[in-house]
């Protein structure tokens, strides 16, 4: 009886192995062309065409794909184009950008700091249209990469619900997951999303490969020049004196840490101090020296040059 179930259960895995390599055979592997042409339908949020790409070539995370081009999909700019991929059975949370294996969301928040640079904006969008114009001859638009605030609102807080309903946290080549381009966007609204499906502020604490964890980076150099109280507000909100306990760079506790890069985020570095006081906080007195050796500028957006 059991060697007749397992005959059973191979056969069903053979004629199923063979309905996939059929299907897989009627696929249309797409070109460089058709990539170009749907990422230019992503941009003008054209969804009715790109519904029509999608149903002529097997666009999954295995297809659609080609070793020198990220997928198409990290030039999505709405929730209406989420939607479309969703309708169309693409789990989008699982695929990786190709040079840094960054994950939609944090692509997402790289390109919105990205953009805040006018000169390398015009640079992509250049290129973007010169290919837009080859492709559709007649065409009369200019495109534009940088969405509108309620378009990029909407589009964040979908990708915000998606990502908290997984269980997988992803880590890109630097070991940073989505909660450290959370941080470094300064997008205190979406902390506790980017925890995902565990709903665990331990993240916060773990390390990337540099030895730094999204804690640590609440003392990049960019936040200088940037209004960060609600994203402080919200990281003090979570951290306890027991999390900080075994939280080490270097040998240099977190406070250490912070009071030798307290210039670069002082509001934080101040009411870090005042809500940890009986730790010997406030007068604690640190060698500079020690400053040698901790680099002043922990910018993961910063290190990524090429995309």
């Amino acid at each position: 009886m059991f060697k007749y179930k397992k005959s059973i259960i191979a056969s069903l895995v053979l004629v199923s192995s063979m309905a996939f390599a059929q299907e897989q055979a009627k696929c249309n592997q797409p070109e460089i062309i058709d990539y170009k042409k749907l990422m230019i339908q992503l941009i003008t949020q054209n969804t009715k065409n790109q519904e029509i790409l999608l149903k002529n070539f097997c666009y999954g995370l295995n297809n659609f794909r080609n070793p020198n081009l990220d997928n198409p999909i990290f030039y999505t700019q709405s929730k209406e184009t989420l939607d479309v991929f969703e309708k169309n059975g693409i789990d989008y949370s699982l695929i990786r950008s190709k040079n840094h294996s960054l994950d939609l969301f944090s692509y997402a928040i790289v390109m919105k700091e990205r953009y805040k640079d006018k000169k390398y904006l015009d640079m992509i969008e250049k290129e973007i249209n010169k290919s837009y114009k080859i492709i559709f001859p007649t065409g009369k638009d200019v495109l534009t990469l940088k969405p509108t605030e309620e378009v990029e609102k909407a589009y964040f807080d979908k990708l915000a619900e998606k990502y908290k309903s997984k269980y997988a946290i992803s880590r890109d080549i630097y070991g940073n997951s989505l909660v450290s381009y959370v941080i470094l966007g300064n997008l205190p609204q979406y902390i506790e999303s980017s925890f995902s499906a565990y709903g665990s502020k331990v993240i916060l604490f773990q390390k990337n490969k540099d030895g730094y964890s999204p804690l640590h980076l609440m003392f990049s150099k960019k936040f200088k020049t940037e209004k960060v109280e609600e994203l402080n507000n919200k990281i003090l909100s979570l951290i306890t004196e027991r999390d900080l306990m075994k939280l080490k760079y270097k040998n240099l506790s977190y406070l250490e840490y912070a009071n030798l890069l307290k210039e670069n985020n002082p509001d934080f570095y101040k009411k870090l101090v005042e809500k940890f006081k009986n730790t010997g906080a406030s007068g604690m007195k640190i060698d500079p020296v020690l400053k040698d050796i901790i680099p002043n500028e922990i910018d993961y957006i910063k290190k990524m040059e090429y995309f």
